[in-house]
């Protein structure tokens, strides 16, 4: 016995539901609801499609940079913002005016010009000094301030004039010293201590 489907003239009725349904639904979007709909439609990746399924994609590790060798003492060099800075000379110290170090002071002199056209300060505080076991020591910032109290850091243009930067270094701290700026990964000058009698 034959099943009959109930039809709207000679469309079976489902068809004709299944249609008025979906016209229902276009006619109620609104003119750019359909193209927003169609748009966010997941796309495939061409790289998702190269990984197999059920693995994670792996990024490319980013090369470390290799840093730049140091430069000699007493070499000028040009600093970010209209400066030149020269290392003159390095000597160590168990105390600057009332500050005493952790382990002892390491006093960097610096030649710096500055190459600008109106009186500026100078970065100091961009300074940090590494030892032989790359370990790094910033700027001891009380005896710092003491070597710089006659200048002050203002600088007019021109130059050279001394500055100073101090590091508090541990006792065990092995040559060779490296002067380094946290705002120029170029900046390294290596630094000889000198020996004093």
């Amino acid at each position: 016995m034959r099943h009959l489907m109930p039809t709207v003239g000679s469309v079976p009725v489902w068809l004709a539901l299944a249609a008025a349904l979906s016209g229902f639904a276009v006619g109620r979007a609104g003119p750019g609801e359909a193209a927003v709909a169609a748009q966010s439609l997941p796309v495939a990746s061409p790289v998702a499609e190269c990984v197999p399924p059920g693995s994670t994609a792996v990024p490319l590790p980013t090369p470390t940079p290799t840093p730049v060798a140091p430069a000699a003492m007493n070499a000028p060099l040009p600093y970010p913002g209209g400066w030149e800075i020269a290392v003159k000379d390095a000597t160590t110290a168990t105390a600057v005016e009332t500050e005493t170090p952790t382990g002892v002071f390491v006093r960097v002199v610096l030649a710096v010009t500055n190459t600008g056209t109106g009186a500026r300060y100078f970065p100091i505080t961009d300074f940090v000094l590494s030892d032989g076991q790359d370990r790094v020591f910033s700027l001891a910032v009380g005896a710092t301030g003491y070597a710089v109290a006659g200048s002050g850091l203002g600088r007019p243009p021109g130059g050279p004039t001394d500055m100073v930067v101090v590091f508090d270094v541990p006792t065990d701290a092995a040559q060779p010293f490296v002067l380094e700026s946290t705002a120029d990964p170029t900046f390294r000058v290596r630094v000889a201590l000198a020996v004093r009698g």
